[in-house]
């Protein structure tokens, strides 16, 4: 017998939709799976999600049968499988921001020696969905769909940035203020002032905010009605940054991204900032 339908919101819309509780329970079951936590048995699941192991178990065969899951044999239970990857790489290839800054993020990286990136906002994280990397910059951590805390990274104040105060509040409020070292930003008040820091110059800056000994510099891509599409940043070591000049990475970076959003035919929002 087919489950009774239920009802949620989206985040960030105030219509509701109508989801089957097997498709909810599905898809509850399959964001158990994050960096921290990438292997999961059948009963591990059920205590997380409420449910009985027995119910858990039918899900799982199903997501297994499609591929979401599969067997780690190494470890035991089980961990997301490949099937997810091949939808991730249809989500990357057709992504029109990602194609139109690829080639400029080679430029950026070859022209300063840093590693170029190219993020989108999500859920209060910053999810990168392309890099650049000079000669001998170390890889590990750097995976494409990597997330981040989205007010500990230039990439992410960008994208705060452009959203009107609560939106961007709401944001932050659903990862916490939690952060990454010292320097991470863990009030309303600070964030607030930095992000109009941000939108006032044009570019944000993570001081070690990240990762101690780490400076990264962002700015917007805008989209064809002069909406933030994305950030493209430039990262290395504080020492790098501060050597090149905050200022001079922030300008190469706004004509790349200047050049990436005319692919868009957005409005040039770059002139106030060059």
């Amino acid at each position: 017998m087919a489950e009774p339908p239920t009802t949620s919101v989206k985040h960030g819309s105030a219509a509701p939709r109508t989801l089957s509780r097997s498709t909810e329970r599905a898809v509850a079951l399959l964001t158990c799976f994050t960096p921290e936590a990438p292997r999961h048995r059948v009963a591990d699941l059920a205590e997380q999600l409420g449910m009985h192991p027995s119910s858990v178990y039918r899900y799982v065969m199903a997501l297994e049968a499609a591929q979401l899951l599969e067997r780690d044999v190494d470890y035991g239970g089980y961990r997301l499988g490949l099937g997810v990857l091949e939808l991730s790489s249809i989500v990357l290839r057709d992504l029109d921001v990602r194609r139109f800054a690829l080639d400029e993020l080679d430029r950026l990286s070859d022209e300063t020696g840093l590693l170029a990136n190219l993020g989108l906002l999500k859920a209060g994280k910053v999810i990168h969905v392309a890099h650049a990397f000079p000669p001998g910059w170390p890889r590990w951590n750097m995976d494409l769909g990597h997330a981040a805390i989205a007010h500990c990274t230039s990439l992410g104040k960008v994208l705060l940035a452009a959203l009107p105060w609560e939106e961007a509040l709401q944001h932050v409020e659903q990862v916490g203020w939690r952060g990454y070292t010292a320097n991470s930003l863990r009030d309303g008040a600070a964030l607030k002032a930095e992000l109009q820091e941000v939108a006032r110059r044009g570019y944000a800056v993570d001081n070690e905010e990240r990762s101690a000994g780490a400076m990264c510099v962002g700015v917007p891509i805008f989209g064809q009605n002069g909406d933030v599409r994305a950030a493209m940043s430039i990262s290395g070591t504080t020492i790098r940054i501060n050597e090149l000049g905050v200022d001079k990475c922030a300008a190469t970076l706004l004509i790349a991204a200047r050049r990436v959003s005319s692919h868009f035919g957005s409005p040039d929002r770059f002139t106030a900032y060059l």
